[in-house]
């Protein structure tokens, strides 16, 4: 579907690792949140992969989640 939009390798590439991210980013910090002690490889996603996160947000011109109380 995505070649029918006219999308280029690259963005498609940039658009599955941001979703890729995000499904690692998630899966990290519900382990945490459910008490299981976080490795090192945990840390370190945590870290790079929200850096990277963030870069794929500016190229697309995406804002970062908000929280809602």
């Amino acid at each position: 579907m995505l070649r029918s939009h006219g999308l280029t390798g690259e963005v498609r590439e940039q658009l599955q690792r941001l979703v890729d991210l995000t499904a690692a980013l998630e899966r990290t910090q519900t382990k945490i949140l459910y008490g299981h002690q976080p490795t090192p490889d945990d840390y370190q996603m945590l870290g790079e992969g929200r850096r990277e996160f963030g870069d794929l947000l500016s190229a697309f011109e995406l804002l970062p989640p908000t929280s809602k109380s």
